[in-house]
């Protein structure tokens, strides 16, 4: 079984000064979800055995703060091809994963992300907000075709921001 985990980035800074969309940064809130996510998966055995960020300067941000945080040895790969794509595009970078990669995180944008996790569990809404993560099991990468998925769990850093939760680890 292959686990896919969707990241959408964390909460972008809107006051912030950027040339583009593409190279707006996080929040401060947005940094501190994608730390937590990235302990929260590290402490559940979830840590992703390959990372595909796209390269906004949001996305590659929450990927290495989540990857940092959580003491992750993975390689993020930085790409083009998950900013501003379509769902079907999702799909192929899933089906050209190496199989030796059981555990595989996209970090990108809505709308994309909540269609591709809707297509493949075969239906029905999935709202990915910023700086949660969704995962999705595939019997196989080429099998990343609508409605061959199950969802496995969806977690939010809501989750894990809103108290006392430590973040170190």
């Amino acid at each position: 079984m292959k686990r896919l985990i969707f990241l959408r980035h964390a909460k972008s800074d809107w006051d912030a000064e950027f040339q583009s969309d593409h190279s707006r940064p996080l929040n401060e809130r947005g940094m501190t979800s994608a730390r937590a996510i990235g302990l929260a998966l590290a402490r559940s055995n979830q840590v992703p055995d390959s990372v595909i960020s796209s390269s906004a300067l949001r996305a590659q941000s929450t990927a290495f703060l989540a990857a940092d945080t959580g003491a992750w040895d993975t390689e993020i790969q930085i790409t083009d091809e998950l900013y501003g794509t379509s769902a079907g595009a999702v799909l192929s970078v899933i089906k050209d994963t190496p199989d030796d990669v059981d555990r595989l995180m996209l970090v990108g944008h809505e709308p994309t992300w909540s269609t591709a996790a809707g297509i493949l569990i075969g239906g029905g809404r999935v709202r990915i907000r910023t700086g949660c993560a969704v995962a999705i099991d595939l019997a196989g990468w080429a099998l990343a075709e609508p409605g061959r998925g199950e969802l496995a769990w969806m977690l939010t850093p809501r989750l894990f921001t809103d108290g006392e939760w430590d973040l170190s680890i």
